[in-house]
């Protein structure tokens, strides 16, 4: 079986990046029944899916679904714990099915270290020990033998930083200010595991992307045009993400945007 990639593509990184502080609160600018109607929606949507995943043996997905919709609940004071226990309670032992998930990451793990995927290997390491520990199962041995593999983790860090930087160079080129950033930020981290001076040549590559402040206003307009689309489809979660995304972009250039956010509220009534 093919081995698929589990390295977040740029576009993913750079939503969830918007994603990780805490939702734009829009829901006391937007009429407070439509934001129920669609949040218990959202809710119905992933406690289906995660019935789905619960009858497939599938625990991380369905412990995805049931996160997700117990957050969207809460917002509206759904209770929901009922439901939530019956699906539980059809995955069957999670134990069995973390040690299966463990042992599928811990082979992964092992591909990715005899191909020199440093950062792959880390990523399935990493996911291996967080679920071991849940099932208080002892995989350092495994994953000793499994680290011996790489080689010279130093040398590996050094290419992940060439090809970011290069990536980030290519970016700037084609005035990709966020791209730039993601890549950037990330050479940078892994420059200083091994302290590895980059700053020279960061500073270079951000001096090729010339006004930045006009390139973050398109993208706040961006971001703003895509929450009206949403906003006119009842799509709420995805309105709520472009219109945090544009608050932060806007915020780092002082730039008002208070009236739009209002007005893409408001377009929810219109559903």
């Amino acid at each position: 079986m093919k081995k698929k990639k589990r390295l977040l593509t740029l576009s993913a990184i750079l939503a969830l990046s918007c994603f990780t502080s805490t939702v734009l609160a829009s829901s006391e600018n937007t009429p407070e029944a439509v934001v129920t109607v669609l949040l218990r929606r959202d809710v119905e949507e992933h406690l289906a899916r995660a019935k789905d995943a619960a009858l497939q043996g599938d625990l991380i997905a369905m412990r995805v679904d049931i996160g997700y919709s117990e957050r969207r609940a809460k917002e509206i004071h759904l209770d929901i714990k009922e439901q939530v226990d019956e699906i539980r309670a059809l995955i069957g032992n999670p134990n069995e099915l973390l040690k299966i998930e463990i042992e599928k990451h811990l082979v992964s793990a092992r591909d990715a270290a005899l191909q020199g995927d440093l950062m792959a290997m880390r990523v399935d390491i990493g996911y291996s020990e967080r679920r071991a520990k849940e099932i208080h199962l002892d995989i350092k041995e495994q994953v000793d033998q499994i680290r011996a593999l790489i080689g010279d983790p130093n040398e590996l860090l050094k290419i992940e930083i060439e090809k970011h930087l290069a990536s980030a160079r290519a970016a700037a080129l084609h005035k990709n200010l966020l791209a730039m950033r993601v890549d950037i930020t990330y050479a940078e981290h892994r420059a200083k595991e091994i302290n590895l001076d980059i700053q020279e040549r960061v500073g270079e590559i951000r001096a090729l992307i010339g006004n930045q402040n006009e390139l973050l206003k398109i993208e706040v307009e961006r971001h703003l045009a895509s929450a009206r689309e949403s906003a006119l489809r009842g799509e709420l979660i995805a309105m709520r993400l472009d219109l945090r995304c544009a608050e932060r972009r806007a915020k780092e250039i002082n730039f008002d945007i208070a009236n739009d956010i209002r007005e893409i509220n408001d377009l929810l009534q219109n559903i």
